[in-house]
């Protein structure tokens, strides 16, 4: 089984695509998928993914009609083979080490694992210095979860496939 299962949804994103894509493909870890589903674009992001994908089998490519990126998370999350779900979004990049990261800092059965993120804008960083999550399971971690100002963004967090699907998450 694979470790990771990323999942991107892309809707007009041709001008961060490759700078996304690069920086998945370019991880020190390698056990992953990335999955992008295409949710309507009408630039040249499906055709930029479908080059990707001709040259790399861990790059999975779907499309659907323009639903959001909620639906497009769920499609990819039902696509997904790997042991954690990730997610990011198409204007975002991965430091290289992200993967190996998060990774190490994974424990056996783990449900969820928050990570920090940092902001980029107009070429300035800004970390995000919140408090961070001990390790939980289920029903506490997701009490906790509730706690951050990232709590309508998924991209801070590795979460556990079959937990994620035994409970019947949806983003909407």
């Amino acid at each position: 089984m694979l470790k990771f299962s990323i999942i991107i949804p892309v809707y007009n994103s041709e001008v961060y695509l490759k700078r996304v894509v690069d920086s998945i493909l370019e991880q020190s870890f390698s056990d992953f998928e990335a999955i992008f589903i295409n949710d309507g674009s009408k630039d040249k992001s499906l055709e930029i993914l479908k080059e990707y994908e001709k040259t790399d089998k861990r790059i999975k490519v779907f499309t659907q009609s323009n639903k959001g990126a909620g639906s497009a998370r769920n499609k990819g999350i039902s696509k997904a083979k790997g042991e954690y779900l990730i997610f990011v979004d198409s204007d975002d990049y991965l430091d290289k080490q992200a993967l190996e990261i998060i990774n190490d800092n994974l424990e056996k059965d783990l449900d969820l694992l928050r990570f920090q993120i940092i902001d980029v804008i107009d070429g300035k960083f800004y970390p995000n210095p919140e408090k961070t999550i001990s390790t939980t399971k289920g029903d506490i971690a997701f009490g906790e979860y509730v706690k951050f100002k990232y709590l309508d963004s998924p991209v801070c967090y590795a979460y556990n496939r079959k937990f994620f699907l035994r409970n019947k998450f949806k983003f909407f």
